[in-house]
């Protein structure tokens, strides 16, 4: 240092030091002038602190200085037109920016660095830039686009935030502990949502969790999702520095397994959670982030797998000079904050924290869920370690003495397990002859405890509403302590959210259930299949079809295996796999299961149970999306009318059959019929399940439908373009019906002569269905004759032949193309011998047919 510092002041230096590496660079030297004002060394100190953490280790820094923004403002990327730096990290430069076409927009552009942009890197990115463009949430930043430079340097384009980081604004604005956590459980539902997609953050930590205020309300974002598995740089001494001699990734919020070079899953972003946690609640990092970029790389290592945080309320009362000022911005007296954190808030953070990720919270919903317990002041399922898992980590610490301790032990164990097993026999009969008992009076609580918040003394004299209820009950349902009891309450509050259309909370609940359970009962009971089933109908509603088939199809084998194959459960499992087929495109394979389902149903149930109707409906579509119409309207005729006379109007199933019916209708050109029908359903679904709900965007497509049968363009692309937004919003960029809508949307432009922009959704559209559903697949081989559709009206009609030859050859058969209407676009391309082979193959096929 310059001048000598007292002890206690290079305490005061070091707190200093720390609360500034929570700000921004540009806002730390506000806090050096406030915090050191009158005591200049002071100051000084803690400016080389800075400048110290931010210079990489010495064994690093054999590498070039960092390049820095090696682009200019005046700079063009695509169509992007660069402005200015925000800011600059490890893994490159972010730069605000401008699009101009197709929208124009403001945009965050992040240009990966030198060293970064390797065939292996560049390939890998490619890869996921489409999986990270399907991430809508509204606690995510969007990924617009993705691509790379003239100099092959990968960059992505994403949702400019405006916003601090996540520390920063809850300081600024003096956010109590609650209100923190408040702001914290929002942002764990946006980084769950992204698991529930298969990806993985790897690397949060406030500067990637920004905050902005809509509308007078904070909404954290996350930024730069998955960018680190699209790197995927192995960890170690050479890799954990860029060519710069920057830090690759954050130590201070690093799993314990990152540090091992270990697989990562869910639980490396809780680890990374519950250091943001810590912090936001204690104003310090678990880790003392100066002992931890001042250690050497195998140290630093070493540290972060090995040395176990203090719990919060404990480093809290040991701040000393720096504990008013924390206490400050957390609106609360230092000893009061202590007071808040002990107890709960420790367990929660600590668990978070686990070094062992078999004993940390296993999803970011749990980690969420009892911090909302916490709220409401509800048992946390976060405990102190056990007595032998402390006895484990002493084990290992002090293990010859152990060793001698264990020989002596064996022999007093084996005396204590013969008698255990007696016991245990007489305590079996009796548990048994309890079990219900016990079971009825859990259920009796469980009951009681959800229906008290309508009581005048808890509600306070506010009107409660059934959804209420039922959130309180999903939030008590984790407390029952009978795992079948509880996996059975929490199956049928997951099916009662997903009757409301509240997906989110269902598809949690219905995999919560099946993992119960799974982990109690295995595959071999009643209770696990009809589990498994309902967490295939999850993964089928969230357009991962895959996934789907594969949990249906062991569903489907654990009945048979238990020869309960005419069981009605057996019977729905089996029926949804059908429906997981179909939209796969395998029509035949799936009309072959409807058949086989119905045939046995129909020796079961009357004609008008339900699930028989809404099979038969289901079969119905089939021939719908295949083309036969009135094979298809005869049967969804004699559904409806089942329907209405047993189910009313009202029923989601009734609402279903009213919008693929009238879709027939239109189809056959009965449009008479068809336009009330439709309406009907829209006003009944929009009263009795929202406008936001799947049904109300299914009655929307078919309407928008009729109104491009009917030649009302101008309708048809209105609905078609509000029915695209809600799915986008509601179920994400690459859900089956999403592109649905988007091919919609597309061919009404193309219908209204707007080619340039039917175009570009077109091709997006194709892009998505060749990933996720392959070349092979019937809506592909639309797509792609959409896409010669769109650029032959513009001329280029080479390109266009290319997508038609593409389509035609993967089995694709369709009218349309051979209408004169169609022949007319086509008309330069007439003659010419390819052309006339795909007219002559499509014309065979449609004489088979």
């Amino acid at each position: 240092s310059p001048a000598m510092l007292t002890p206690e002041e290079q305490r005061r230096a070091e707190e200093v030091f720390e609360l500034a590496l929570g700000l921004p660079a540009a806002e730390r030297e506000a806090l050096i002038a406030r915090e050191c004002v009158g005591n200049a060394p002071l100051a000084v100190e803690v400016r080389l602190l800075i400048k110290h953490y931010e210079a990489a280790p010495s064994e690093f820094m054999q590498s070039p200085a960092a390049e820095g923004a090696d682009f200019q403002s005046t700079d063009t990327i695509g169509p992007y037109q660069l402005k200015e730096v925000l800011g600059e990290g490890g893994m490159g430069v972010v730069y605000l920016a401008e699009q101009t076409t197709p929208v124009a927009r403001t945009v965050a552009l992040k240009i990966l660095k030198l060293g970064l942009d390797s065939r292996e890197i560049l390939t890998r990115f490619e890869t996921e830039r489409q999986v990270l463009a399907s991430l809508e949430h509204p606690n995510i930043a969007r990924i617009y686009d993705a691509g790379t430079t003239a100099a092959w340097r990968p960059y992505f384009v994403m949702e400019y935030i405006p916003g601090q980081a996540i520390t920063t604004y809850c300081d600024d604005h003096k956010l109590t502990p609650r209100e923190r956590i408040v702001l914290f459980i929002q942002l764990c539902r946006g980084v769950q949502y992204a698991h529930r997609k298969g990806i993985i953050h790897r690397d949060l930590k406030p500067m990637n969790i920004l905050v902005v205020d809509v509308d007078g309300v904070a909404q954290p974002k996350v930024i730069d999702f998955g960018v680190a598995k699209a790197l995927q740089l192995e960890l170690s001494e050479e890799t954990i520095f860029t060519q710069q001699g920057q830090l690759l990734g954050t130590p201070e919020y690093m799993s314990p397994e990152q540090a091992d070079a270990a697989p990562v899953d869910t639980r490396t972003d809780v680890y990374s959670l519950g250091a943001v946690l810590y912090e936001l609640l204690a104003g310090v990092l678990p880790i003392d982030a100066r002992t931890l970029r001042r250690s050497g790389f195998r140290a630093m290592m070493e540290l972060i797998r090995e040395k176990d945080p203090q719990r919060p309320s404990t480093r809290v009362s040991s701040l000393d000079g720096t504990a008013t000022t924390v206490a400050a911005c957390r609106n609360v007296e230092p000893r009061a904050l202590a007071r808040t954190l002990r107890g709960d808030l420790d367990w929660i953070v600590l668990k978070a924290l686990e070094k062992d990720p078999e004993r940390r919270y296993s999803t970011v919903a749990e980690l969420a869920a009892d911090l909302d317990r916490y709220l409401v002041n509800r048992p946390v399922t976060a405990r102190p370690a056990s007595m032998w898992y402390s006895l484990g980590k002493f084990s290992r610490r002090h293990s010859v003495g152990v060793g001698v301790a264990v020989t002596i032990v064996c022999a007093l164990v084996a005396l204590a397990f013969s008698m255990t097993l007696q016991a245990r026999r007489i305590a079996r009969e009796r548990d048994r002859a309890n079990h219900e008992a016990v079971v009825s009076r859990q259920v009796k609580d469980f009951l009681v405890d959800i229906f008290l918040v309508s009581d005048p003394g808890e509600a306070r004299g506010n009107s409660i509403s059934a959804r209420e209820i039922l959130d309180r009950g999903a939030l008590n349902v984790g407390d029952l302590k009978d795992d079948e009891t509880r996996a059975e309450l929490t199956g049928t509050l997951a099916a009662v959210y997903q009757n409301l259309g509240l997906y989110d909370q269902s598809d949690s609940l219905f995999v919560a259930a099946m993992d119960i359970w799974l982990a109690n009962e295995g595959l071999e009971h009643t209770g696990t299949l009809s589990a498994v089933g309902e967490a295939a109908g999850v993964y089928k509603s969230l357009g991962r079809l895959a996934a789907a088939e594969s949990l249906y199809t062991v569903a489907v084998n654990g009945w048979q295996n238990l020869d309960l194959t005419s069981d009605l459960r057996a019977l729905d499992t089996k029926a949804g796999l059908a429906n997981v087929i179909r939209r796969q495109g395998r029509y035949a394979e799936a009309e072959s299961l409807y058949v086989e389902t119905l045939s046995m149903m129909t020796l079961l149930v009357g004609d008008d149970d339900a699930g028989l109707l809404q099979i038969r409906s289901n079969l119905a579509f089939c021939h719908l999306v295949q083309n036969q119409y009135d094979e298809s309207a005869v049967i969804l005729e004699d559904v409806l009318r089942r329907q209405r006379k047993a189910q009313g109007d009202d029923s989601p199933s009734t609402l279903s059959t009213m919008s693929s019916l009238g879709f027939a209708y239109t189809m056959l050109g009965r449009y008479a019929e068809a336009e009330p029908l439709l309406l009907d359903a829209l006003n009944i679904t929009a009263r009795v399940r929202g406008l936001d709900h799947p049904g109300y965007l299914k009655c929307q497509g078919a309407l928008g439908n009729l109104y491009l049968q009917q030649g009302d363009l101008f309708k048809a692309e209105d609905m078609f373009a509000q029915v695209l937004a809600k799915r986008q919003s509601l179920q994400g960029a690459e859900h089956p019906s999403t592109l649905v809508a988007m091919h919609n949307l597309a061919e009404i432009k193309n219908e209204r002569g707007k080619y340039g922009e039917a175009e570009i959704l077109a091709r997006e559209t194709l892009a998505l269905r060749v990933r996720l559903r392959g070349e092979g697949h019937p809506y592909t081989q639309q797509t792609h004759w959409l896409v010669a559709k769109t650029i032959a009206h513009q001329g280029r009609y080479d390109e266009a032949l290319e997508h038609l030859k593409i389509a035609v050859d993967n089995g694709m058969i369709s009218e349309a193309v051979l209408s004169p209407e169609v022949m007319a676009v086509f008309e330069p391309l007439s003659g010419r011998p390819e052309f006339e082979a795909l007219l002559a193959t499509l014309a065979q096929r449609l004489d088979k047919n």
